[in-house]
């Protein structure tokens, strides 16, 4: 159980960082 919320707080954590570096390039596209 505890090994699968933290494979899910990993997935999450990339996500959220993956759209912060999309948010940076768009803003330095801008």
């Amino acid at each position: 159980m505890l090994f699968l919320f933290m494979r899910g707080l990993h997935i999450t954590c990339v996500l959220v960082s993956n759209y912060f570096l999309l948010l940076l390039v768009c803003y330095f596209c801008m």
